[in-house]
């Protein structure tokens, strides 16, 4: 069985004087998410990675010269 897209019913073209749909169409349903490659994953969560050490490590620091 294979996944499908859900589709939502779309105007594309509308006329601003009688405020009617004048075109529709079957178009593929926005997501949150663009679709990414591996490579653009594995990037965002390394750049994730390194900015949450670098928090920790300013909260260690912080908590190092306030004693």
């Amino acid at each position: 069985m294979t996944a499908q897209a859900s589709h939502v019913l779309q105007c594309i073209e509308f006329d601003a004087q009688t405020n009617t749909c004048t075109q529709q169409a079957w178009l593929p349903a926005p997501s949150l998410l663009p679709p990414l490659e591996p490579a653009e994953v594995a990037a965002l969560l390394s750049v994730t990675a390194v900015v949450f050490a670098l928090a920790f490590g300013g909260k260690l620091l912080g908590r190092t010269t306030r004693d």
